[in-house]
C-alpha cells in the first residue's frame, strides 16, 4: 500500500516548480512540530519552517484577564494575511521576518526570525487544512491524526511547561476551545490533505515516503 502511495503521489508531485511547500496540519498535540523539526533536520540548510502559532494576533492591548478569554483554536485568532504574505514572498524568493509569538504573555516579541529564500518551505500549522487561502500555496498537504486522549495529554504537558497555564486552566480551555473548535474546523480538514500520518513519527514508513518524496524533488 505505500509503495501505491508514493507512486501516485511522486507521479502527481513532479509537476510542480520550485521551491517546494509543504504543509502539515492536525489537531492540537498532534506532533506537527516534531514532525516540521524531523524534516528540517534531514534537509539541514535546504528547508525552513514557518509556524502558524508565531501568527496569532497581539493581544498586548488587552487585560491579562481578557487575554485568558481569547480562542487560540479560532481561524480569527490568526494573521492569515501576513502569514499568506510571507510565504508567497518565500515562493517568490524574497526573505520575510516571521513574527515572535510569547504565549505565557499572548503578545509579539518586538524582534522577529529572519527567515531567508529556500528550496522547501515548511508550514507547521494545526488550522492550515482549515484556510483555503492557506493550503492553495502549498505543493504538498500532510495531515497527521492521533488519538484524541494522547493528543491532551501532550497538550497538558505542553501548556503546563511552556505556556505557563496551570492544569485546570488547560483542562478549561481544552473543553472550551481546543476540542470544540476541532470538530468545527480540523477534524473534517484532514481530507483537504494528500496524504494522511497516523500516530507521528511512530509511523516511520509513512515519514520515510514523506523525506523520500522531499528527496527526490530536491535532486529534480
Amino acid at each position: 500500500m505505500y509503495a501505491c502511495i508514493f507512486l501516485c503521489l511522486f507521479a502527481w508531485f513532479s509537476v510542480f516548480a520550485d521551491p517546494l511547500v509543504i504543509g502539515i496540519a492536525g489537531g492540537s498535540g498532534a506532533g506537527k512540530t516534531m514532525l516540521a523539526q524531523a524534516l528540517q533536520k534531514q534537509l539541514v540548510d535546504n528547508a525552513a519552517i514557518i509556524y502558524m502559532d508565531n501568527y496569532f494576533y497581539d493581544l498586548s492591548h488587552l487585560s491579562p484577564e481578557e487575554r485568558k478569554k481569547n480562542n487560540f483554536d479560532d481561524p480569527k485568532s490568526i494573521d492569515l494575511l501576513l502569514l499568506k504574505q510571507h510565504i508567497t514572498q518565500l515562493k517568490k524568493g524574497h526573505a520575510v521576518e516571521q513574527p515572535i509569538y510569547h504565549f505565557k504573555t499572548q503578545t509579539r516579541s518586538s524582534s522577529t526570525t529572519h527567515i531567508d529564500p529556500v528550496e522547501i518551505i515548511i508550514i507547521d500549522g494545526f488550522l492550515l487544512l482549515a484556510s483555503p487561502e492557506i493550503y492553495d500555496l502549498c505543493s504538498l498537504k500532510v495531515f497527521i491524526e492521533v488519538e484524541e486522549t494522547e493528543r491532551l495529554f501532550r497538550i497538558i504537558n505542553r501548556d503546563q511547561i511552556e505556556r505557563g497555564f496551570s492544569l485546570q486552566e488547560t483542562k478549561q480551555r481544552y473543553k472550551d476551545f481546543v476540542q470544540p473548535c476541532y470538530q468545527k474546523y480540523i477534524h473534517d480538514s484532514k481530507y483537504q490533505a494528500d496524504l494522511i500520518i497516523p500516530n507521528n513519527l511512530e509511523n516511520k514508513k509513512a515519514f520515510q515516503i514523506l523525506l523520500q518524496l522531499v528527496k527526490n524533488h530536491s535532486c529534480t
